[in-house]
């Protein structure tokens, strides 16, 4: 099986220059838990859900400096993104996909068009699992 059979095409993303909370909204909307980050149709990051938790500040620092937060939040999601995205082609294996899931202990990975880094999809654990339950 490959890539492309399970993979859901046109994902959700969001441009480099987007407001951290402006994703955050976006992600909560569509209740996504992964978002590509692209430039144009360019795959240039990616942000989860437990990288947008590391932006948590101690209590005490909200309620001391909440302009401080609030001025975090418009930051571009550029400046906490992950860059060094580990990403799969449309054509390679669902094995090559599940490997690449199991090493890095990731749960989704943005598909791009073969030899490019044009994004065309992103695989999630969810959808290895629903591909996986329909051959049972």
């Amino acid at each position: 099986m490959l890539v492309r059979e399970i993979m859901t095409d046109k994902p959700v993303t969001a441009e480099l220059t987007s407001a951290i909370r402006s994703v955050m909204e976006l992600m909560y909307s569509e209740d996504v838990r992964h978002l590509p980050i692209v430039e144009g149709d360019r795959l240039v990051g990616i942000i989860s859900e437990r990288d947008l938790r590391s932006l948590s500040m101690p209590i005490q620092n909200y309620l001391d400096n909440p302009g401080d937060a609030a001025k975090q939040l418009d930051d571009p999601i550029s400046s906490i993104m992950r860059g060094d995205v580990i990403s799969i082609e449309a054509d390679d294996t669902l094995d090559s996909l599940i490997d690449i899931m199991l090493e890095t202990k990731i749960g989704a990975v943005p598909v791009v068009e073969s030899g490019t880094e044009t994004l065309i999809g992103i695989a999630s654990y969810i959808d290895v699992l629903e591909s996986v339950r329909s051959t049972l």
